[in-house]
């Protein structure tokens, strides 16, 4: 992804130089703004094409079939839906090579294709963080000890809301005639890479890694009154339950034997109790 997307910035760079610099009426500006058969503007296409359908919406497709564990319910209709994203970039990009007015003339087949990419990663991203989710709910109720998989759901829904705007974005530039469709498309060619690095890093460091532990600490503890000792009555008995969340499952935390724990009571119980007796 770093190669394709430092492709990317160089055929970027190359077609500024020559627009901003080489040229200085505004007619040519715009002339090789424009030309879409330029060699550096097929090269920057082609690299954004391959970064984000062929490599980040198959990545997602790949991380739907690992968490749904190959059911072919789901997998089978993002698969299709994946085919149709690489057939309208390959359509797009003969488009480019055949246009000769200027890039907004193309604009059918860009929307087709950032329409297909954002409803790859949005659906993808939907599916994952509610298998998530459900299988969290499944099992709170059945585990006494375990780890938190709310994170991870979480992580997953901010890097694809990240991706999912700058597409948003592109596609209402592009509707316009705008040329700021240029900053939201080069925008999203080092997003693209930071959104599928994003939750690698974040596991990775052990942010996502919560594990809680419910412990029952159940002691009988005599408070003796005044009144109790006149009227001979039994003292009272203390069950105290706690929740202990930490954060140093594995990962950075755990490496450099960082512990981030938490200790929370969760209920207070009170009991009477023959008087002298002790348990722990």
């Amino acid at each position: 992804m770093f190669i394709i997307a430092s492709t990317h910035l160089a055929a970027d760079f190359a077609r500024v130089i020559n627009a901003f610099i080489q040229v200085s009426t505004t007619e040519e500006q715009l002339d090789v703004l424009n030309a879409t058969t330029a060699v550096a503007y097929m090269i920057k296409t082609t690299a954004y094409m391959v970064q984000t359908v062929w490599v980040g919406d198959g990545f997602m497709v790949y991380r739907v079939y690992k968490v749904w564990n190959g059911d072919k319910r789901i997998v089978i209709p993002i698969c299709i839906a994946l085919v149709g994203s690489m057939a309208t970039s390959l359509g797009a990009l003969h488009a480019s090579g055949t246009n000769h007015g200027d890039v907004f003339e193309i604009r059918n087949w860009a929307f087709a294709t950032f329409s297909m990419t954002l409803g790859v990663n949005f659906s993808g991203t939907a599916l994952i963080a509610g298998r998530i989710i459900w299988n969290e709910r499944q099992f709170r109720e059945m585990t006494v000890q375990g780890r938190n998989t709310m994170s991870a759901a979480v992580i997953i829904i901010e890097s694809g809301a990240i991706y999912s705007a700058g597409t948003i974005g592109l596609l209402a530039c592009f509707g316009l005639n705008s040329f700021y469709a240029y900053v939201f498309q080069d925008s999203l060619m080092p997003v693209v890479g930071i959104v599928f690095s994003l939750i690698i890093v974040r596991i990775g460091l052990g942010m996502s890694t919560m594990t809680t532990y419910h412990t029952t600490t159940r002691r009988q503890v005599l408070i003796p009154s005044s009144n109790q000792q006149a009227n001979n009555a039994p003292p009272l008995a203390i069950n105290v339950s706690k929740m202990t969340h930490t954060d140093a499952g594995s990962g950075y935390l755990k490496e450099r034997g960082i512990d981030h724990t938490s200790t929370s009571e969760e209920g207070l119980e009170l009991s009477p109790t023959k008087r002298h007796s002790v348990s722990a």
